[in-house]
């Protein structure tokens, strides 16, 4: 457990500088996928992070609507 807070922290304080409250448990979501491939390759990695995507749409009017962007 204290390593993936670790890693969730490394990626706040490097990276994701400001984080909102309504959008934490998406970026808990993608170090969670990191911690879970994290002795993966590179290619098993973007093949696993891919393959969850289908039969999933991402429509910008939808992103619009929920004021994400």
């Amino acid at each position: 457990m204290e390593s993936y807070f670790s890693i969730l922290k490394r990626g706040i304080m490097g990276t994701f500088h400001h984080i909102s409250k309504e959008h934490l448990s998406q970026y808990c979501a993608e170090f969670a996928f990191r911690w879970n491939y994290k002795d993966t390759t590179d290619t098993e990695r973007a093949f696993a992070a891919l393959s969850s995507t289908q039969g999933k749409r991402l429509v910008y009017g939808n992103l619009q609507a929920q004021g994400a962007i």
